[in-house]
């Protein structure tokens, strides 16, 4: 009896809906798996609406079948048997078809979670086509944009890493996310620092210290003009706060020269050019307050006697550099003076006693 009724099955299936399948097939299925196998023959993704209409709609009526949910859960079928395949033509297909069962769908909560599953399941960078369908939820009314917008910032931070050879990161660590913003900065590339920046600002960090690395950086590379134009492109407000710190960095890093190199030397002298050169632009400018400017002038004339006593010292080391034996010979000569001179003293008090 059972076999009967398979049989009946299969011609109503064949002959009403278009629908071929063996027998030995047939026993294994379900009414949902036999929605998806019709919905699988369509190959244009265009003549899905039609087809949904006219032969797949029947037989889910016929079965009571829920409509929406079974054609997000064949969305969700879709993804999980396409997700090991990598060939872009075949992921577009996939996409393709998921976009037009979307379009047949009228459930607003069903369709979000549709959209998130397609963003979930879409390679990154996206098609146009997948990019156009977020964005145009992202416009809606709905509880479930937060999440789209959650997905779509995940998807633009990935995006963007696998332009610097990032596969994968951990942005749960700010400390890792300011080494990430550096590396990009090192990379010296022309969208460098609107990438650092983009980063900071999803992030909730500080503009102030990339504008600050990345002057930083320009200055070492001697790329002192391109300073200048970084802090023309800036906020007054942002501009204050970062030559402000940029004054209390070269301060620091005229100080310290462990190993009294050239080359060290060298870098003092382009750290104090620039940052003199850019304390001016920034008065000429007048930005910031009266406090930010009076702050400005005390540490533009710390970094000018910095520098003046760096070179003092260096005028008056060179001679001992060069003749060790006179320069020892004239401290000698200084020592015996100041004896002379005090026993020429000791020997006057006792005249007088």
């Amino acid at each position: 009896m059972k076999l009967v009724t398979s049989l009946q099955e299969l011609i109503d299936l064949y002959r009403n809906y278009n629908c071929r399948i063996a027998l030995s097939e047939y026993e294994k299925e379900t009414t949902t798996t036999i929605v998806f196998r019709m919905l699988d023959k369509v190959m244009a993704p265009e003549l899905i609406p039609t087809t949904l209409e006219k032969v797949i709609r029947p037989y889910m009526h016929q079965h009571n079948l829920h409509e929406e949910e079974l054609l997000i859960q064949y969305i969700k079928d879709l993804l999980e048997n396409c997700s090991s395949r990598s060939a872009s033509l075949f992921e577009t297909a996939w996409e393709a078809k998921a976009m037009a069962v979307i379009g047949c769908m009228s459930d607003t909560d069903l369709i979000f979670d549709a959209v998130l599953q397609i963003m979930y399941g879409a390679v990154v960078p996206w098609s146009d086509a997948v990019e156009q369908l977020v964005k145009q939820h992202l416009e809606m009314d709905h509880p479930k944009v937060k999440l789209l917008q959650e997905s779509y910032r995940l998807m633009e931070m990935n995006k963007l890493l696998r332009g610097y050879g990032i596969r994968s990161f951990n942005f749960s660590n700010d400390k890792q996310i300011m080494g990430l913003i550096k590396y990009i900065l090192k990379q010296d590339s022309p969208s460098s620092l609107e990438d650092a920046l983009k980063i900071a600002q999803i992030h909730r960090l500080p503009t102030v210290e990339v504008y600050i690395f990345r002057i930083v950086q320009l200055i070492y590379i001697n790329r002192g003009e391109e300073c200048l134009n970084l802090l023309k492109s800036i906020s007054p407000a942002e501009a204050d706060g970062t030559v402000e710190r940029l004054s209390l960095w070269a301060r620091i890093a005229l100080q310290e020269n462990p190993d009294n190199s050239e080359e060290c030397k060298g870098d003092q002298k382009m750290i104090a050019k620039t940052l003199v050169d850019i304390l001016k632009f920034h008065e000429k400018e007048e930005f910031g307050t009266p406090k930010i400017k009076c702050k400005k002038f005390i540490i533009r004339s710390r970094l000018k006697s910095e520098e003046e006593r760096r070179k003092d010292t260096e005028l008056r080391l060179q001679p001992m550099r060069q003749h060790p034996k006179k320069g020892h010979e004239r401290n000698c000569a200084v020592v015996s003076e100041k004896r002379s001179h005090s026993n020429r003293s000791e020997t006057s008090e006792g005249d007088q006693l």
